[in-house]
């Protein structure tokens, strides 16, 4: 009976697990999501880092870590001219005192054709590896009683041979881009607005730590869209949306920001670049809601999310999460020079 109760639990974390890591600053992490938009900023290089732990009241960790580096080739800052984008990156994400998770790492590639000075398209797809890994030596079963304590060193009498599968992934995603031409930061002109579909674990890849266990992890389809737009000489609006779908799940994802401008930009030499203070909120709707703060330092990016979970007021206190992004952009045409 234990050891069908422990199996029982087990089953439930891994199918609790077959759906996907998620991020809050979704925004900042949307080549991974979709590949078409792997390249796809103003600059040469891009190295982002984020890292999200979950539930942080509860004393188990729910954490994931995800870092990216990403570059496009044959981009200007201006003209009409198709270019490509490729990228690399790596997850972790390790769930409970079992350890239960998923490592991923994987490359991203995109091409940009142009439709017009403002506008292009993009198409893209990422190939990766992925492990399930689970570790139970840190887990204690009733079994393991001695009569005063639970004895880690006592044989449980339970089978822990579980596999750690590894399997390789596909996704494909496709982008419409549309920027204003304006040399102003913040201005009435200056507009852009993006949009795009991705489709991930397009091979339905198996979830399997038995052979009693083949559960298929679900194709994950991705809607989303980001726009801003200037207010004022030192401010715009940002707004972004995000709808995800797999299997018997959905997801929507709506934020909201104001950026200003704290330093402008020197006219004169390229070491000095503007930096910029970003306030607003993400809304979950799984009902969180999730301040978010970023620090744009030239180059250097800092943002930080925090999540309330509002579901069930009597175990909130249960529901907080952090997620901190770090971010460093090369510029081609100040930093860096090829």
């Amino acid at each position: 009976m234990k050891k069908s109760f422990f199996f029982l639990l087990l089953l439930l974390a891994i199918r609790s697990q077959a759906q996907d890591a998620h991020f809050t600053q979704l925004d900042k992490t949307i080549s991974y999501l979709n590949p078409a938009m792997t390249g796809n900023f103003d600059g040469f290089a891009k190295i982002t880092a984020q890292h999200r732990s979950q539930w942080i009241n509860t004393g188990t960790a729910f954490t994931t870590s995800y870092m990216m580096g990403e570059m496009n080739f044959g981009k200007k800052k201006r003209g009409i001219k198709s270019y490509a984008g490729l990228g690399a990156y790596f997850l972790n994400d390790i769930a409970g005192a079992s350890k239960i998770g998923l490592r991923t790492g994987g490359i991203s590639a995109s091409g940009n054709v142009p439709l017009s000075v403002n506008q292009w398209i993009s198409g893209g797809i990422n190939l990766s590896f992925n492990q399930r890994v689970i570790d139970l030596s840190n887990v204690t079963f009733l079994s393991q009683w001695d009569g005063t304590t639970l004895n880690p060193n006592q044989n449980s009498g339970e089978n822990l041979n579980y596999s750690n599968d590894l399997y390789p992934d596909a996704g494909m995603g496709m982008a419409f881009n549309f920027q204003e031409s304006s040399d102003a930061a913040f201005n009435s002109k200056n507009f852009k607005f993006q949009a795009g579909i991705s489709f991930q674990h397009l091979n339905r890849p198996k979830m399997n730590f038995t052979s009693l266990e083949q559960d298929r992890l679900a194709i994950k389809t991705l809607i989303h869209a980001h726009s801003s737009f200037g207010v004022t000489s030192v401010s715009n609006v940002e707004l972004t949306v995000a709808q995800f779908f797999q299997g018997p799940h959905k997801e929507t994802l709506i934020g909201t920001f104001l950026k200003t401008k704290l330093k402008e930009a020197s006219h004169f030499t390229s070491l000095v670049s503007a930096q910029y203070m970003t306030i607003g909120t993400y809304f979950r709707t799984t009902m969180d809601f999730c301040p978010y703060f970023a620090l744009d330092l030239g180059p250097f990016r800092m943002g930080i999310a925090y999540d309330f979970n509002f579901r069930n007021v009597t175990r909130n206190s249960y529901r907080h999460s952090y997620e901190i992004q770090l971010a460093y952009l090369f510029s081609k045409w100040n930093t860096l020079k090829f």
